[in-house]
């Protein structure tokens, strides 16, 4: 009997020591979020050339397209096609592919038909610059233009052959859709892979 009147005391304590545990107020802790906040980095390019005028002189307003006609054998024409990295840009590698079709048309006195005259001192050549197509990088470093707005030229005249022939320019005259000379430009971040790498992507991109 006493045995079983002590258990039932003990059990009667754990109960009420549990309820009264249940009024406590206990310590705690608590701190403000640490919130991480990212946005996107930011690559913007142009590209453009001044408008030609009537007298073969460049002007101040900016195009994407024009058309020559009555080209002369030895003739030098003025052309200024620029690259942009807008302002606020990150560090980036620049390039830009030149794709002369007037080099591509097999012309009857066998010569090359033109030449640009790229200022390879700021444009390295990064596919094979005997073709006619050809990938250049602005320069070695990457371009930083976050304080402000980078702007290169890749070349400043397109110059006919003087050895050209009437039938030569008539050849060029006849392949409609293929006497043109194409610049597009390419940018891609520096960070996070080395510039070998950066070449490959761009050559990629434009097909070489």
């Amino acid at each position: 009997m006493k045995k079983k009147l002590l258990a039932l005391i003990l059990s009667v304590a754990v109960v009420a020591s549990i309820a009264a545990a249940g009024t406590l107020a206990y310590l705690t802790a608590q701190t403000d979020d640490v919130v991480n906040t990212f946005t996107v980095g930011n690559i913007q390019i142009d590209l453009k050339e001044h408008v030609v005028d009537n007298e073969g002189n460049l002007t101040e307003e900016a195009t994407i397209e024009q058309i020559y006609s009555r080209v002369l054998p030895g003739e030098v024409i003025n052309k200024d096609p620029f690259v942009t990295v807008e302002e606020g840009s990150e560090d980036c590698y620049v390039y830009v592919c030149v794709d002369n079709k007037l080099n591509t048309i097999e012309i009857p006195s066998g010569v090359v038909a033109t030449m640009l005259d790229v200022d390879t001192s700021k444009w390295v050549a990064v596919s094979d610059p005997t073709a006619n197509k050809v990938v250049y990088r602005l320069g070695d470093l990457a371009v930083s233009a976050y304080d402000g707005a980078v702007t290169e030229y890749v070349f400043k005249h397109v110059i006919f052959n003087d050895e050209l022939t009437n039938d030569d320019m008539l050849a060029i005259q006849a392949a409609a859709g293929s006497n043109t000379i194409t610049i597009q430009a390419f940018a891609h971040q520096a960070e996070n892979l080395n510039r070998a790498e950066i070449d490959a992507i761009a050559c990629d991109t434009f097909g070489v």
